[in-house]
């Protein structure tokens, strides 16, 4: 049975764009005397935001609408994220200007920041010779590495979401169980398979070992893909950007390099091999 809040926001967002785009612009103009830039239109748009590009007397913006069911937790994560990852050594991540929510039956939070350079990854591989692919993939892999090396200078944290009403666990171990555990019952309540539900219980207890190996947590990502990673437009392919940080949270690295790693795999199982030595 879908969520009532859902079904009520989706109601509402899908016969508000252009209204809810002109009461964004008239926030941006009240804020930041910044203005639409109408030289710009991302190639898609997030499934749990959207975005309008924004220019002031100074700088190039971006604003950004959280617009699904749970949108105020999605703004509150990614802001929090970006805090904590501003002054990451050579990870280049918005900054923050300000934000806050455009009022209405269903408040949208937004998010104003600054607006890197660049294209998105994903828009720009199918025009990459397969030797500048690979390139690419060492250079996130090593982006990866560093952004995870960074997030140790924060106190040791439990396994878990940035907010204080997102859960969190004293070890991996604890927390994949009662994920397990969690998405064994809906899945259970939904019809699902007696026997899938056992075959994931033996799959994670004969890895036991694996759950028991990651001490610490790491900031991660948890979407680090071509989608998210912004890249120069010509030329020598560079990441110029890591940008989506609205499902950050610490875990465990290898949870964060195997997602990048499904994601390279799918288009050339090669440069996920790079991606990982890198």
């Amino acid at each position: 049975m879908a969520d009532a809040g859902t079904d009520r926001q989706n109601a509402v967002m899908a016969g508000a764009g252009t209204a809810l785009t002109q009461q964004a612009l008239l926030v941006a103009r009240k804020e930041l005397n910044a203005l639409a830039d109408d030289d710009w239109v991302p190639s898609v748009q997030g499934a749990m935001s959207y975005v309008i590009r924004l220019r002031s007397l100074t700088n190039s913006l971006v604003m950004k609408l959280f617009t699904t069911h749970g949108s105020r937790s999605h703004s509150e994560r990614e802001r929090r994220a970006l805090a904590l990852v501003g002054d990451y050594a050579g990870v280049p991540v918005p900054q923050l200007v300000t934000y806050g929510e455009i009022p209405g039956p269903v408040p949208v939070p937004y998010l104003i920041m600054t607006r890197l350079p660049g294209v998105r990854w994903a828009d720009r591989r199918s025009q990459l010779t397969a030797a500048e692919s690979l390139r690419l993939h060492r250079r996130a892999g090593a982006l990866l590495r560093q952004f995870h090396r960074e997030s140790l200078r924060h106190a040791p944290r439990p396994f878990g979401g940035l907010l204080s009403s997102d859960p969190n666990w004293p070890s991996l171990d604890e927390a994949v169980m009662d994920r397990r555990e969690h998405l064994a019952r809906q899945y259970r309540d939904h019809g699902g398979s007696a026997q899938l539900i056992g075959q994931v219980e033996r799959f994670l207890t004969r890895r036991q070992d694996a759950l028991n190996g990651c001490e610490r947590t790491v900031l991660c990502h948890n979407d680090f893909i071509d989608g998210n990673l912004l890249v120069t437009a010509a030329g020598d392919p560079v990441v110029a950007g890591v940008i989506d940080f609205e499902r950050a949270a610490f875990d465990d690295p290898m949870a964060d390099l195997a997602q990048s790693l499904r994601n390279a795999a799918f288009y050339q199982p090669s440069s996920a091999e790079e991606l990982a030595a890198a």
